[in-house]
């Protein structure tokens, strides 16, 4: 959604899906500036053919002094044990937001950033499953065969089954609606609001 204002015809909202079918592709979506660098490198260093999904707007620089980013090896970038959020890109940000404003209601997520879709980071995700609520996965992207069905297929082919699911991103085909990024998010339950209001009614219903 980030040029959402000219309408369909410059969303990309179904592009991780395509490049992950492809086979020997690496997938790569960062979600900041810090990302977006060490991603750039990684890849320039990698052999094969690479997708590389930027996004215009990104959160503000989330490296940690001395950390080694590492392609196939997703981030964790808040320690919770009530639920996972695992996202992927440019809305990362959103994540971010929901997690603080979750903190402020005594709700503890833990937030993992999936930059890289393929090769994908099996093993974070299995322990997410195990180790907390539930996950829940946020991509600006078609629900259908990007993160949040890569996350699903790496679940069941590992027996891990979560306390909770939801993938929340585009459900309803190509958005038929111009607007800025944010007012999209917004309508199509992307935003941070819509993060929290999924945590909570999923810890609400957890087994």
């Amino acid at each position: 959604f980030s040029y959402g204002a000219m309408g369909v015809s410059h969303h990309a909202t179904e592009d991780l899906a395509i490049m992950r079918s492809l086979p020997s592709v690496t997938v790569v979506a960062p979600g900041d500036l810090w990302e977006t660098a060490e991603a750039t490198s990684g890849l320039i260093a990698h052999p094969g053919t690479c997708y590389l999904r930027l996004d215009k707007t990104m959160t503000t620089n989330t490296g940690r002094p001395g950390e080694t980013f590492v392609l196939g090896k997703a981030r964790r970038l808040r320690e919770g044990s009530d639920i996972t959020v695992i996202t992927t890109g440019g809305i990362l940000e959103e994540s971010l937001k929901a997690a603080a404003l979750l903190s402020e209601m005594g709700i503890e997520v833990r937030l993992v950033s999936m930059h890289t879709l393929k090769p994908l980071d099996t093993e974070e995700i299995v322990c997410a499953a195990l180790e907390t609520g539930g996950i829940v996965t946020l991509e600006e992207h078609t629900i259908h065969g990007g993160l949040g069905g890569a996350v699903a297929e790496a679940l069941l082919d590992a027996g891990a089954m979560p306390k909770n699911f939801y993938r929340m991103g585009l459900r309803s085909g190509f958005s038929s609606i111009v607007g800025s990024q944010a007012y999209l998010r917004q309508r199509y339950e992307m935003d941070a609001n819509a993060v929290v209001e999924r945590v909570k009614t999923m810890l609400k219903h957890r087994v």
